[in-house]
């Protein structure tokens, strides 16, 4: 059972892959509570008509439920929000109990990795509750077909997959790349914690070039840039802590 791709390898054969990126993006984005203001939802429609013609549609519909920003898979970011509001208030529980379960046990390893509540929220698409209660449900079936046969006994978890995305091995056009949320992004070099351990980067999202900083583990220059010290207010203390994050 495929749940999603997160390598996005249908990328390649998306009709988009022609097309400018800013026409799948309101100038203003929107606020996701409420509809979008008509100018917007313009832009929107006219982006959803290249979406219907694409012949892996589905594919990017499945796999991009947790962008923010823009057209994704004939969605618009308000639809999306919808979505993602129907599975808190609970349309998750209409699954399959196979689907659920293998949700269940697929989060339960991103967990053992290196992603906090907010990465995996944008990587699955699944609010955090959701990822929680998903969780929660393949445990307890774990539990129970321990209990059929012997004694409940602790189980480690599976061994987390292999999470970190490989850096290109070609120079990008900027100063360095980028692990973004599970991507790889072009970034330009904006200083250092005094430690070393944090990259402040600036890199292009939905909603325009971000400047937040990243673990440096997380970013390889391939343009080395000279080295200058800023502070980081607000650095988490535990992976589950968001960074901290402003619009250029």
């Amino acid at each position: 059972m495929v749940l999603y791709d997160p390598e996005r390898r249908w990328l390649d054969r998306a009709s988009c892959r022609t097309v400018h990126p800013e026409r799948f993006f309101a100038p203003n984005g929107s606020q996701l509570d409420r509809a979008p203001a008509e100018i917007t939802q313009k832009i929107w429609d006219d982006a959803k008509k290249i979406c219907h013609h694409c012949p892996v549609l589905e594919q990017c519909r499945r796999d991009t439920r947790g962008e923010e920003y823009g057209v994704w898979g004939g969605l618009d970011e308000h639809e999306r929000y919808q979505a993602r509001k129907r599975l808190t208030r609970g349309a998750w529980k209409k699954w399959p109990e196979e689907l659920q379960l293998q949700w269940g046990k697929h989060l339960a390893r991103l967990r053992q990795g290196e992603l906090t509540w907010h990465q995996i929220k944008l990587r699955t698409g699944l609010p955090v509750s959701v990822s929680e209660a998903l969780i929660r449900r393949w445990e307890a079936h774990q539990a129970q077909q321990v209990g059929q046969v012997a004694e409940v006994v602790d189980l480690p978890l599976p061994e987390p997959p292999k999470i970190l995305k490989d850096f290109p091995a070609t120079p990008g056009q900027r100063h360095g790349w980028v692990r973004n949320n599970g991507l790889i992004a072009d970034g330009w070099y904006a200083g250092h914690t005094e430690d070393g351990a944090w990259v402040r980067m600036q890199v292009f999202s939905g909603r325009g070039n971000v400047i937040k900083f990243f673990r440096a583990k997380d970013v390889r220059f391939y343009n080395p840039q000279p080295r200058w010290t800023v502070p980081y207010h607000g650095r988490p203390d535990a992976d589950d802590v968001s960074e901290d994050a402003h619009v250029a």
